[in-house]
């Protein structure tokens, strides 16, 4: 703390001395739907372009472009324990260009590109 904020350390180094710090807060990395990322990151730039030439408009979730070698395993929130066996098994089998066994609407579900694909085809539709 001393190193990425003096002044913070000096509040926090008299609030201890003075017996007056009550107590730490716990924040869990979630996302906005409280279920983990796992997986590829999508390429944001790419999206856009296979939107516009997408057939019909329609692009499934799993064609999102992705970043060459961008991998996330996040946003565990209070479900760590019982689903970072199967999120790291995604994120290897993704790494390892490997398909994953497991349930396609779980891919779904834990996709990094969920966000931006669902806020690009929100735009679309406004668009239209």
């Amino acid at each position: 703390l001393q190193a990425l904020s003096p002044a913070g350390a000096q509040a926090m180094r008299h609030q201890l001395d003075a017996q007056t710090l009550l107590g730490w807060a716990g924040v869990r990395c979630a996302s906005l739907d409280r279920l983990p990322l796992a997986g590829a990151w999508p390429d944001l730039g790419a999206l856009g372009n296979e939107l516009a030439h997408a057939r019909r408009g329609k692009l499934p979730l799993a064609d999102v472009p992705r970043q060459n070698g961008l991998y996330v395993l996040t946003a565990m929130g209070s479900r760590g324990l019982t689903l970072s066996d199967i999120c790291a098994e995604k994120v290897a089998d993704a790494m390892n260009d490997h398909p994953w066994s497991g349930p396609a609407d779980l891919a779904a579900a834990l996709d990094p590109a969920r966000f931006a694909w669902r806020s690009a085809y929100k735009t679309k539709a406004a668009r239209a």
